[in-house]
């Protein structure tokens, strides 16, 4: 029983200094300024939403929504 365990301690432990030491090599790891500056140079924020009366809707044309609001937040913040 105990040898178990070491080898589930010794299993995980290898598995947290792989996934450290991969990091850096990640496509998205410290892109997240490229990622503003393009949406910014764009000037266009592109989102999606689950058309759910909670999330997103339209009434008349205008829309409303606690999604709708976020974005539209997150792009005014944006510029």
């Amino acid at each position: 029983m105990k040898k178990l365990k070491i080898n589930y301690l010794f299993i995980g432990i290898l598995a947290l200094l792989l996934a450290v030491a991969l990091w850096p090599s990640i496509p998205w790891f410290g892109k997240a300024d490229n990622r503003i500056a393009a949406i910014q140079a764009r000037g266009e924020l592109r989102v999606s939403t689950i058309h759910t009366p909670l999330t997103y809707n339209e009434i008349n044309g205008k829309p409303f929504g606690l999604d709708y609001e976020l974005a539209k937040q997150f792009a005014d913040y944006l510029g």
